[in-house]
Formats: structure tokens, C-alpha cells, sequence
């Protein structure tokens, strides 16, 4: 697997505090449950680590697609020299 340690990292969190607004939305439903400031802490938490995510992943594919454009380029400069090579 190719995947970052960041990413990694952040998506284990992502689904821990899941899990856990899960469990205490639950506990909630039965009456035993958190405060409702702890249920919005813990899915806020969520919601931020899964946009962080989601943020790493979109920045490391815009540097790949910034790489894939720059070798584009240079691939197409170098058939224009071949080809105008082979002319003469």
C-alpha cells in the first residue's frame, strides 16, 4: 500500500470519533446519555478530521496532477524535436 502515514492516521480518528458519536448518540436515545454539548463536540471532532482528509487527499493529487502535467509538457517538447530532427 502506498498510502501516508498522515492519512492513515487521520482516518483512524475520523472513524474512532465516529464510532463513539455513535455509542453516544445511543446512549442518548435510551436516556442515559451524554450532554448534548458533548455529542456536538464529538461530531464536530468528526466532521473536522474527516475535512482535514479530505483536504490532504485533494493536495497531494493537485501536486500529481502538477507533475503529470509538467512531464506531459516535456514529453511533447521532445517529439517536436524528433520530429522536426527527422525531417531534414
Amino acid at each position: 500500500m502506498d498510502r501516508n502515514f498522515i492519512e492513515i492516521i487521520t482516518e483512524i480518528i475520523f472513524w474512532i470519533l465516529l464510532i463513539i458519536l455513535a455509542y453516544q448518540l445511543l446512549l442518548k436515545i435510551s436516556g442515559h446519555g451524554p450532554t448534548d454539548f458533548a455529542l456536538l463536540y464529538n461530531g464536530f471532532g468528526a466532521i473536522m478530521t474527516y475535512l482535514l482528509t479530505l483536504s490532504y487527499k485533494l493536495g497531494s493529487f493537485v501536486g500529481r496532477v502538477e507533475e503529470f502535467m509538467k512531464n506531459t509538457k516535456e514529453s511533447f517538447n521532445r517529439l517536436r524535436e524528433d520530429i522536426a530532427k527527422k525531417r531534414f
